[in-house]
């Protein structure tokens, strides 16, 4: 988000914010009438090891708060303050040894396996969907210019409200990471972060 996109980018944003406002805290709202609040460019990084097979929230038991490398959100959710226009996304997979291998440590540039690719992600908040997408128009656009899979409209991530980042697998789907291995995913969502200027 460069150059003079970027720009229309923040314009829309600082709309958006503006449309949706009463939605939010009242301490985001007084910060918002005071002009204090901002959008900034920001990205939230999920990493976890994952089976496939049925439904795998890659929120769930993150703890309470961020753990730099793992997760940018506050355990299952964005403190008070922190809301989040997400406006792009990229998945991301590897393969670490069983056991010894970490999110963070893990290099995530294999190859996504088919499991993976004909898997969905579902972003929730208090179990209202807020972006539902194929993996595989995701991997799409990683291999176009773009690198993430822009979305049509804004996706509003709210302060203070538990969320979920689940992949839904097919029935019978295996990830095959190879013998003695685990497979990793990382999720990045791309947008816009509120914080308060001092």
């Amino acid at each position: 988000m460069f150059g003079q996109n970027n720009k229309l980018k923040f314009l829309l944003v600082t709309a958006f914010l503006a449309t949706i406002m009463n939605d939010l805290s009242a301490n985001t709202q007084a910060n918002y009438a005071a002009k204090k609040l901002q959008p900034r460019d920001a990205e939230l990084v999920v990493r976890k090891a994952i089976v496939a097979g049925g439904t795998v929230n890659l929120l769930e038991n993150q703890g309470q708060s961020r753990t730099r490398g793992v997760n940018d959100f506050d355990g299952d959710r964005l403190t008070n303050g922190r809301n989040f226009i997400i406006d792009g996304i990229t998945l991301n997979y590897g393969v670490g040894v069983t056991g010894t291998a970490t999110p963070q440590s893990v290099d995530y540039t294999t190859a996504l396996p088919a499991a993976l690719k004909t898997a969905n992600i579902i972003i929730k908040q208090n179990g209202v969907t807020r972006a539902s997408l194929s993996v595989a128009s995701i991997n799409e656009a990683k291999s176009s210019d773009e690198r993430y899979r822009f979305l049509e409209a804004f996706a509003l991530l709210r302060e203070e409200t538990t969320t979920s980042i689940e992949l839904e697998f097919g029935a019978g789907t295996d990830l095959a990471p190879g013998a003695s291995n685990t497979g990793f995913v990382e999720v990045i969502l791309r947008g816009f972060e509120t914080y308060v200027k001092s």
